[in-house]
C-alpha cells in the first residue's frame, strides 16, 4: 500500500485537471503500477496485484473549456489491443462510463493505491470528489469463482445525452461518491462492477431521483449506506443513518460491501480501503485512526447530511 497527500507545500496541489492525472500516473508507476500505452489525452494502466495479475483501467481527459467542465472518463477493461481506442478495448465498460468531475485550477489531492487498486479523492473548490478503479475484495475464491473482480466508480459519469460529463457544480443525483451511487436520468450511475459472468453491473442505492430509498432487501447498492429502512408508520428513516459515535468518543468504521437483492442474490464483496462512518458531528478531512491507521473522513460531493460521509483507508 502506497500514499501520497498534497500539502501545497512539499508535496504541491496539482494545478489543474491535467496536472493531477500526471502526478497520479508518476506515483502509481511507483507503486505495482505499468503504463501500457498512453496519449496526450488518455492513460493506459495496468495493475500487477499479486504479481501475476493484470488489471487493465483507462482514463482520459476530458476538457470543454466553453462550458468550464473538465474532468476524467474512467474506463475498465479484460486487456488492451494498440489502436481499438478508448471505448472499444477488451471487456471495456460499453455506455455511461463512470467520470470524476474536476476543474482546470487548484486541487488539493489524496493518493492510495496497491497493485490491485488506486483510489483518488480530489478537492474541487468545496467539493470531493473521489474515484475507485481496480479490484476488490471478492467474497468468492478469486481463481476459481471471480478471476476478474473489477470496480470502477466515480463521481459522475460521460452522459451520452449530453456528450460529457456532468459538470463538477450539478448539484443533484447525477453528483455522488461511488460508494452510495445514485442516478436521476434512469438505469445509469457512478460505480460499475464486472460480475463474475464477465458482465458490467450497475449496483445503485438512489433511482430516479433523491427521494427514492433503495433499502437494504431492495435492488442491488453498496451498504450500509443502503441500509435506510423506513419506519412502518412515518417513513423516518432509520438504521445506519442514525449511527453515533463509540463510548470513547470515536467513530465505527463498516466495510463498503456491494450486494444485489434481487434473483441473483449476491453478496460480491468489499470496495478494498473504503468505509461508511457516521456523520453525526463529522465533517470532511477528519481523520478517524484505527488499529494506529489513518482514514480521511470525506463528504458526498456537497452534501452534509448525516447519511454522507465515507472513510478512505490511508494506507
Amino acid at each position: 500500500m502506497a500514499v501520497q497527500i498534497s500539502d501545497g507545500a512539499g508535496t504541491p496541489h496539482a494545478t489543474n485537471y491535467s496536472d493531477l492525472l500526471a502526478k497520479l500516473k508518476t506515483f502509481l508507476l511507483a507503486n505495482g503500477w505499468v503504463s501500457v500505452a498512453g496519449t496526450a489525452t488518455e492513460e493506459y494502466l495496468k495493475g500487477t496485484g499479486s504479481g501475476s495479475d493484470n488489471i487493465f483501467v483507462g482514463i482520459q481527459k476530458f476538457a470543454d473549456a466553453f462550458n468550464d467542465n473538465y474532468a476524467w472518463i474512467l474506463q475498465g477493461y479484460t486487456g488492451y489491443v494498440g489502436g481499438a481506442g478508448f471505448n472499444n478495448q477488451p471487456g471495456a465498460i460499453p455506455t455511461n462510463q463512470p467520470a470524476l468531475p474536476l476543474w482546470n485550477n487548484t486541487i488539493p489531492y489524496w493518493f492510495v493505491a496497491s497493485g490491485r487498486r488506486f483510489i483518488v479523492v480530489a478537492k474541487v473548490s468545496t467539493l470531493y470528489m473521489s474515484c475507485y478503479c481496480g479490484y476488490i475484495i471478492p467474497y468468492a475464491v478469486p481463481a476459481s469463482q471471480w478471476p476478474y473482480a473489477l470496480a470502477i466508480g466515480g463521481s459522475t459519469w460521460f452522459s451520452i445525452s449530453a456528450a460529457a460529463p456532468f459538470r463538477y457544480s450539478n448539484a443533484d443525483g447525477r453528483t455522488s461518491l461511488y460508494c452510495i451511487p445514485l442516478n436521476e436520468d434512469g438505469n445509469v450511475g457512478q460505480l460499475l462492477i464486472r460480475d463474475p459472468a464477465g458482465s458490467w453491473r450497475r449496483p445503485l442505492n438512489i433511482s430516479n431521483n433523491e427521494n427514492t430509498i433503495y433499502d437494504y432487501f431492495d435492488g442491488a447498492g453498496v451498504w450500509p449506506w443502503t441500509n435506510r429502512l423506513q419506519d412502518q408508520f412515518n417513513f423516518a428513516p432509520s438504521g445506519w443513518d442514525e449511527v453515533e459515535k463509540t463510548l470513547d468518543g470515536n467513530y465505527t468504521l463498516q466495510q463498503a460491501i456491494i450486494h444485489e437483492e434481487v434473483a441473483a442474490r449476491n453478496i460480491y464483496g468489499e470496495l478494498d480501503g473504503v468505509f461508511h462512518v457516521g456523520g453525526r458531528g463529522q465533517s470532511a478531512e477528519n481523520i478517524v485512526v484505527r488499529a494506529g491507521v489513518n482514514h480521511l473522513v470525506i463528504q458526498n460531493i456537497f452534501r452534509t447530511t448525516k447519511q454522507s460521509y465515507a472513510a478512505i483507508k490511508l494506507a
